[in-house]
């Protein structure tokens, strides 16, 4: 009942902010999501990479998606940045060894964290953006519930037991189905692109696995951490991470689809 209500109280918000909203509200948004889940990756990574500092990475991915989105000399910007960050993390840790176990960590989790977040920004000022967001948003949910039902149910092959020992290959083959379907429906219906139907097969399929990918990297990551959860910030669904990880790995993918059409 818990888990239903938090999906329900999220779904309510996250569609009206992401297709009504003003331009300027959107990237705030956008900023505040990346920022939360950034500070519970941080909170994770610093059980792994000693010399993570605090907020380290959520400072990070906020001026990256800003000299990306909003600045002129982004490249210039990633180099001096690049540049400081490795310094300090050498300078500052207690070996060279555990410097650069660091500076891995904070830059995995800026590629993880900024990357979406600039190509969802980007997908905004694309012709029907909002709308892609949203069935992109779809599409990963539909991957997640049909796995998780499935999974429960019926599912009795594990698929990788040593990194996720609740996920199957029943709930996988169900999450790709579900995709797959809210994938054709949203493609169809809506006043998106119009695309070939085996075109929208091989999209929301791609999309989907690399969302399930997405959400295998992130147990994959936790189970390192021994957490079962990013956060408990959403009762019933961990946090904002563990919501979102599919979503991170299958928006960068779409952006790429969309500016090869």
């Amino acid at each position: 009942m818990v888990r239903t209500v938090s999906a329900l109280l999220l779904i309510s918000f996250t569609i009206p902010i992401v297709l009504l909203s003003p331009s300027w509200f959107f990237a705030l948004f956008v900023f505040f999501m990346c920022s939360i889940i950034s500070y519970e990756y941080n909170k994770l990574s610093k059980k792994i990479f000693p010399n993570i500092f605090s907020w380290d990475i959520t400072l990070d991915v906020t001026l990256l998606i800003f000299f990306f989105c909003y600045t002129s000399y982004s490249w210039y910007l990633l180099l001096i940045y690049l540049s400081l960050q490795t310094f300090f993390k050498l300078f500052f840790s207690d070996s060279i060894v555990s410097g650069f176990l660091s500076l891995g960590g904070v830059l995995l989790g800026v590629v993880w964290i900024a990357l979406p977040g600039i190509v969802i920004i980007f997908i905004e000022k694309m012709e029907f953006g909002r709308l892609l967001i949203i069935s992109l948003l779809i599409i990963t949910w539909s991957n997640d519930i049909f796995a998780y039902l499935v999974g429960k149910n019926i599912g009795k092959t594990k698929l990788l037991p040593s990194i996720s020992p609740n996920k199957t290959v029943e709930g996988s083959i169900a999450g790709l189905i579900g995709g797959v379907i809210s994938g054709i429906l949203l493609f169809k219906f809506l006043p998106l692109y119009r695309f070939d139907l085996t075109y929208i097969f091989f999209i929301s399929l791609i999309l989907s696995i690399f969302g399930q990918f997405g959400d295998l990297c992130e147990s994959a990551f936790k189970r390192n951490v021994k957490v079962k959860d990013s956060s408990n910030l959403i009762p019933g669904h961990g946090g904002f991470f563990d919501r979102l990880d599919s979503f991170l790995f299958a928006v960068p993918i779409l952006y790429i689809f969309l500016k090869i059409l």
